[in-house]
């Protein structure tokens, strides 16, 4: 369970080994909001932010060039 680090390797072996196994555990994109668990995806080399709200959520997705 998250903050622990294991799940959040999972998610980077899922995401490499998946339908899509050209993708890198890096590209993942995480967003929670409870700091510790944000941290945690961070330690694990994922990109994670604390959810805030709408308009904040909305800025990151398209400081990353992900379309909604």
């Amino acid at each position: 369970m998250k903050p622990d680090a294991k799940i959040y390797e999972a998610a980077k072996t899922a995401a490499e080994s998946g339908i899509q196994a050209n993708l890198h555990g890096s590209e993942i994109f995480f967003v929670d909001d409870r700091e510790d668990n944000v941290q945690g995806a961070l330690a694990a080399g994922i990109d994670a932010v604390l959810y805030q709200n709408v308009p904040q959520f909305e800025e990151e997705l398209s400081r990353r060039g992900i379309e909604w």
